[in-house]
């Protein structure tokens, strides 16, 4: 039986990249892949995303102007991720189609095991 961690966060400085990386480590090591998917929009769809109603949990930004300001600040700015890494633009896109274009990069050996 094989196992796979798919882990999702929005990158700020307190993030622990070398977890990732031994993440990517630790399943390379068992046969596994690791590898960082970047998930980007346009900028009027991500304003769009952050201040719809449905995401206005106390734990998400629902202010698209504090969000801009700590993006102009620098404060999310990804350095240089630990392995292999890829991007894909979501704009237009439902997040059922995101998950769908990120499991089609996966081998079918690995999709055959995962579970949803």
């Amino acid at each position: 039986m094989s196992y796979a961690v798919i882990s999702s966060f929005t990158y700020e400085p307190s993030i622990p990249l070398d977890n990732y990386k031994n993440y990517i480590e630790t399943a390379q090591n068992s046969g596994g892949i690791g590898i960082f998917v970047g998930l980007t929009c346009d900028e009027d769809e991500l304003k769009g995303r952050v201040e719809a109603p449905e995401r206005g949990t106390p734990e998400k930004v629902d202010d698209f102007q504090l969000l801009e300001d700590a993006m102009s600040s620098g404060t999310f700015e990804i350095p240089e991720l630990p392995g292999p890494s890829i991007t894909i633009n979501t704009s237009g896109e439902s997040a059922e189609t995101t998950v769908q274009n990120i499991l089609a990069l996966l081998p079918n050996d690995m999709k055959r095991d995962m579970m949803f």
